[in-house]
């Protein structure tokens, strides 16, 4: 336990070298629950999440103000 969450860090192996990437879960205890994060994530369609994951890929370290600008359709510098 790290701060109150619980973390599990996982070894690639010989095959994948160590990088500063991360992967972030969510545990949901039903459907509902999924389907309330997807609608909140998925806010405003396709083309939002795509200009955010297209800024984020760039990232090495999250932006919050700089996904918000890219969601919004405006340039961002990461």
């Amino acid at each position: 336990m790290h701060f109150g969450q619980r973390i599990t860090a996982l070894n690639g192996g010989p095959a994948f070298k160590f990088t500063e990437a991360i992967s972030l879960q969510v545990n949901c205890s039903n459907q509902q629950e999924v389907d309330d994060y997807w609608d909140k994530l998925s806010k405003d369609g396709d083309p939002k999440a795509q200009r955010a994951m297209d800024a984020i890929l760039r990232m090495k370290k999250i932006d919050i103000r700089e996904l918000e600008r890219a969601a919004a359709g405006e340039r961002v510098t990461a």
